[in-house]
């Protein structure tokens, strides 16, 4: 709320030109953009001509992270975090997948497990989905990425 008015005054946007889509995400005519925070971080995403979606998470002890991951993720993924650094990859799977969920536009709304992120690559049933980029950010302590799409390519079958 607070942030984002900011950030766009400072951009030179009223404020008052927000309005909010279908599944709740803000949105200003012209501009796409989304806000992430979570610890004393926030991650931010701007653009224009491009669907954006931004996802921090600082990783802290969560006892349960296996389970959630199954129920979550795809098997595959859910394996990597079994196998790999656990709570690492559990909370980088998870920033990637919700920064592509916020840049579509749909949140958590259909669950997570419908796509992959693995590798850094949107796929669905298997199929890349065209025109997707998978950011990670580097922060210390943090798992953060920035899912964007070129418009009109990335909401298609959403």
């Amino acid at each position: 709320g607070i942030l984002l008015q900011e950030v766009l005054t400072r951009c030179g946007i009223s404020p008052k030109r927000i309005y909010y889509e279908a599944h709740g995400k803000p949105a200003v005519e012209g501009l796409c953009f989304n806000l992430s925070h979570s610890g004393s971080m926030v991650l931010a995403a701007f653009g224009r001509g491009v669907d954006v979606g931004t996802d921090v998470q600082k990783i802290t002890e969560c006892s349960d992270y296996m389970e959630i991951a199954r129920n979550f993720y795809t098997a595959t993924e859910a394996d990597d975090v079994r196998k790999d650094k656990g709570l690492e990859t559990f909370f980088e799977y998870w920033a990637a997948k919700e920064a592509y969920l916020k840049a579509v536009g749909i949140g958590l709304s259909r669950g997570m497990d419908f796509f992959s992120a693995r590798g850094g690559v949107i796929k669905e049933n298997g199929m890349e989905k065209q025109g997707w980029s998978l950011i990670p950010v580097r922060i210390e302590g943090y798992a953060a990425f920035a899912a964007i799409c070129e418009k009109g390519e990335g909401k298609n079958g959403i």
